[in-house]
C-alpha cells in the first residue's frame, strides 16, 4: 500500500480531515466570510465556497437577508459547533454530508424543521424526526480507463474489489470526505463489523492511497492504477471542460443495492438557539426551490432532490435507475468513529 503523488492538474485538498479527533479537526481552520452583523444570518458550510457562493448571493438578492458564511470541512464544522456550545453563532448548519448533523442532533443541537419545508423533499432525503433534509446528491461510482481495462470485467460489488485480481490496482482517498461519507453510510447499510472487515480486506489488498477524488483519476488516466472510487460528477465536469475526446477515463455504477450505490448527501439543518429561525427557513426553502435545483443539475453536476428536475446533462444515470439501497439516514453518523475505523485498517 503506497501513498501516491501524480502529475497534477488540480491542487490536491488538506490533510486535515485525517487528523485523529474532531477537536483536532478543528485546529485545522475553516475559511470564513463572517463579519461581526449581528442582523446577519450565519451560516457553517461544509460545502465549498466555489460550490455555493453564487447561490448564496442570489438567495441574498433575492430577500435583503444578509448572510454571514463561515466555509469549511464538515467534520472540522461539526466539532466547532460541539465546542462552541450553546453560545456557537451559527444558526445554520449547510454539511457536504448528514453525519455531522445527525452527531449535533444527538446532542440536542439541532431544530426540527417545519412541515411545509419537509413537504417539499422526498422521505428519501431527509429523516423521521425532521431534523434536515437534503439538497442535493452525488453517486459514488467507479471510475476505469477503458483503454486498460474492459466494461465487462468491472467489480460489480465493493466486496469484489477485496479480491485477490484487484490488488495493487484500486485507488481510494481515505482523508477524503465524500470517502468518508461512503464509509459512514457503509455503517449504516452493513454494520461496524462488516465496515470494518471491508477495510481491513481492502488494506490488504495494497491499495493506492491518494489524497482526493481528483487524484485518483489522474491516477487512473496515467496508469497508476486501473480503478478508483470517485464521485459521479468529476467525469461530467471533465466532458464539459475538456471535451469527451479528450477524457481518458469512463465511470462505472454499481446498482442492485451495493454499499458503493448509497448516494452521499449534502444536508441541511438549523440550530435550535438561533434566534433566526424564520430567516434560516427561508433560506433553506430558496435551496430547495427550483431555480436552486436546476443549479444543482446543471452547474455543480450532482442529483436534485426536488422531483421534476431534469439535468442537461445526459451522461447523469438517473439515481432512480442505480438501485440504491435502503438506508437508515438517522443511523449516518459518528464520523470521528468512522475515522477509528480508517486509523484501525492502516488506511490513515
Amino acid at each position: 500500500m503506497a501513498k501516491v503523488a501524480v502529475e497534477k492538474k488540480w491542487t490536491l485538498s488538506s490533510a486535515c480531515a485525517a487528523m485523529i479527533s474532531l477537536p483536532a479537526l478543528a485546529a485545522c481552520g475553516a475559511t470564513a466570510t463572517q463579519g461581526d452583523d449581528d442582523d446577519a444570518l450565519t451560516v457553517y458550510s461544509g460545502r465549498s465556497e466555489g460550490n455555493v457562493e453564487e447561490l448564496f448571493e442570489q438567495f441574498e438578492e433575492d430577500t435583503g437577508i444578509e448572510l454571514d458564511v463561515r466555509y469549511g470541512d464538515s467534520a472540522e464544522l461539526t466539532s466547532q459547533i460541539l465546542e462552541e456550545g450553546e453560545a456557537t453563532p451559527a444558526d445554520v448548519y449547510f454539511t457536504l454530508e448528514v453525519g455531522g448533523i445527525n452527531a449535533l442532533n444527538d446532542q440536542g443541537y439541532i431544530a426540527t424543521l417545519p412541515d411545509h419545508i419537509l413537504e417539499m423533499v422526498p422521505e428519501s432525503f431527509q429523516v423521521p424526526d425532521g431534523s434536515w433534509v437534503g439538497t442535493a446528491a452525488r453517486a459514488r461510482v467507479i471510475g476505469y480507463n477503458p483503454e486498460n481495462i474492459s466494461v465487462d470485467d468491472l467489480p460489480e460489488s465493493a466486496y469484489e474489489l477485496t479480491e485477490p485480481e484487484w490488488e495493487g490496482r484500486l485507488g481510494i482517498a481515505p482523508s477524503n470526505s465524500s470517502f468518508q461519507a461512503f464509509l459512514s453510510g457503509f455503517r449504516a447499510l452493513e454494520g461496524d463489523e462488516a465496515t470494518q472487515q471491508w477495510l481491513n480486506d481492502i488494506a490488504a489488498n495494497d491499495p493506492e492511497i491518494f489524497d482526493n477524488n481528483r487524484a485518483i483519476i489522474e491516477g487512473i488516466e496515467q496508469g497508476v492504477v486501473d480503478v478508483g472510487l470517485v464521485n459521479h460528477y468529476y467525469h461530467i465536469r471533465q466532458i464539459e471542460e475538456d471535451g469527451e475526446e479528450n477524457v481518458d477515463w469512463d465511470t462505472h455504477y454499481v446498482t442492485g443495492g451495493d454499499p458503493i450505490g448509497i448516494p452521499v448527501i449534502a444536508g441541511i439543518s438549523v440550530l435550535e438557539g438561533s434566534q433566526m429561525q424564520e430567516e434560516a427557513h427561508e433560506l433553506i426553502e430558496f435551496l430547495l426551490s427550483e431555480e436552486a435545483q436546476q443549479y444543482f443539475a446543471d452547474e455543480t453536476h450532482e442529483y436534485p432532490v426536488v422531483d421534476g428536475i431534469e439535468s442537461q446533462h445526459d451522461e447523469l444515470v438517473p439515481l432512480g435507475e442505480l438501485g440504491t439501497p435502503p438506508v437508515e439516514l438517522a443511523e449516518v453518523a459518528d464520523m470521528e468513529r468512522t475515522l477509528e475505523m480508517l486509523r484501525d485498517a492502516g488506511l490513515l
